[in-house]
């Protein structure tokens, strides 16, 4: 018996066998997904400088991603990949050499140099998130409803138009909230949060925002 699962072992391993194995590999996971019932295979890569092995190291990303920009890879039947990247990799992208880009054909594979959101859709998505952690039987709320009178929607769209994506949208509006509940005293009469601390936090967050894009602060 010990023999026999050596021998097992010994045949797996060699399946598993030297890179050049890859696609084959690959195409007898499709062939199992097949039988069932999934046509295809989506992977969604996201948030790669977060994991404490990485922890924004530009070189550990690079490290992480660069095998897989291959075109021959990416473009490979069955398979989808959606990049979700640090703008700091996309610094790096373009100081490579013609070897790397005959392999990788970027301009074959919809590659958006800066995904950016508009202040309405940023808008909309608060307000969504909101709905979402709405207790049950609760009423609606919207992102106005957390702003004095004074705050048009119109004043909300603009400062979220500067943060241009949800991450810094979201910390604008955490801000808010912190900077209210840190100066105001507590009552009923003081739970909405004023004009006056809204464009603090815009000049703060448009500060900050602007030193992460020149890369001269962590996000």
């Amino acid at each position: 018996m010990s023999t026999l699962r050596r021998q097992r072992n010994v045949k797996i391993v060699a399946t598993l066998g030297p890179a050049s194995d890859t696609y084959e590999m690959i195409k007898k996971l499709q062939g199992v997904l097949e039988t069932l019932g999934f046509d295809g295979i989506t992977v969604l890569v996201d948030r790669v400088d977060e994991p404490h092995m990485i922890n924004g190291s530009v070189e550990r990303m690079r490290a992480l991603l660069w095998p897989l920009f291959d075109n021959k890879f990416l473009r490979h039947p069955g398979i989808g990949f959606k990049l979700l990247l640090p703008i700091e990799v996309s610094d790096h992208l373009a100081k490579e050499d013609k070897e790397f880009f005959e392999r990788s054909r970027l301009d074959k594979q919809n590659l958006v140099d800066r995904l950016s959101w508009t202040g309405a859709m940023l808008y909309e998505l608060c307000d969504a998130r909101l709905a979402a952690c709405r207790p049950a039987g609760a009423g609606p709320i919207t992102l106005r409803n957390l702003f004095t009178d004074d705050v048009a929607r119109e004043d909300l769209v603009e400062a979220l138009a500067a943060a241009a994506q949800p991450r810094d949208a979201f910390k604008l509006l955490y801000r808010c909230i912190t900077e209210h509940c840190s100066a105001v005293p507590h009552g009923p009469e003081s739970a909405r949060i004023s004009r006056a601390t809204l464009d603090l936090v815009r000049r703060l967050e448009a500060d900050r925002v602007q030193g992460l894009q020149r890369g001269i602060r962590p996000g």
